[in-house]
């Protein structure tokens, strides 16, 4: 929006502040200086800001699809997919488990090993992106109380002003809100994963030992990993509302010191 702005305006400006010694609003020094400011505006935009949204999304739907078949493969345990599954999977791994385990004990550990690697990716997830996560929580409650604020408390905004000002407000509410809904639906994937397992048929297993192992993997699976940022916070469509509230309070209170 930053870069349309100018085109709506009747003086001849640029997206961005800029001070030249010369006048750059002839032809064609304009032309060259709105390319070059649009076309960096556009990488950071798109390849920076945007890239780093896609990758988060990724890794987020990546970790909730895996649990969710996690959940399938709990649920087609004691039954003929396991022979199946197992088969491709050492086709594919080799890693020798049919020498250690009998069928259902080596589809079982397939499946703990698959959860230990889950949990495990979403803690490293969570320590690499901590950082990112708690400077957009704070970059998006300013943003939205200056955004409001200034189309509250700016007089003669032109329809130019008042359209960046709507996209700028709307761009940082709706970065945040990927990521809080997104972290809603890992954790709404992971919860599900012990119901998958006390629904496996466990009770009527003939192997009374391995009955006790699948009780034991009922308990730690209610570990339910969580998106969250430095443990201050979790990433969810509650903490997403709770920092519009906080924006709003902020933009109440500087209203009214303003006044």
């Amino acid at each position: 929006m930053m870069v349309l702005t100018p085109v709506f305006k009747e003086e001849r400006s640029l997206p961005f502040p800029t001070s030249l010694p010369y006048n750059f609003t002839s032809t064609p020094y304009y032309e060259i200086l709105y390319f070059i400011h649009s076309f960096t505006f556009q990488f950071l935009v798109h390849f920076i800001i945007a890239g780093n949204d896609l990758i988060i999304l990724a890794f987020l739907l990546a970790a909730s699809q895996q649990y969710y078949i996690l959940r399938s493969s709990f649920a087609a345990l004691d039954t003929e997919v396991i022979w199946k599954v197992n088969k491709k999977l050492r086709r594919k791994y080799d890693d020798k488990l049919e020498l250690k385990y009998d069928e259902r004990r080596e589809f079982l550990y397939r499946c703990v090993r698959q959860h230990h690697m889950l949990l495990s990716f979403t803690k490293e997830l969570n320590a690499t992106l901590n950082p990112l996560e708690l400077s957009q929580l704070v970059v998006t409650i300013t943003a939205v109380c200056f955004g409001i604020l200034r189309l509250t408390s700016v007089g003669n905004l032109n329809s130019a002003d008042i359209f960046s000002s709507f996209a700028y407000i709307t761009a940082y509410i709706f970065q945040l809100a990927i990521d809080c809904y997104l972290g809603t639906y890992l954790y709404y994937q992971g919860s599900l994963l012990p119901d998958s397992i006390f629904c496996c048929n466990w009770e009527n297993l003939d192997d009374i030992k391995l009955r006790k192992d699948l009780l034991f993997i009922l308990v730690h699976s209610q570990r339910v990993p969580q998106f969250s940022s430095y443990g201050l916070y979790n990433m969810n469509m509650e903490s997403f509302l709770r920092a519009l509230r906080v924006a709003f309070s902020f933009y109440t209170m500087m209203s009214n010191v303003g006044r």
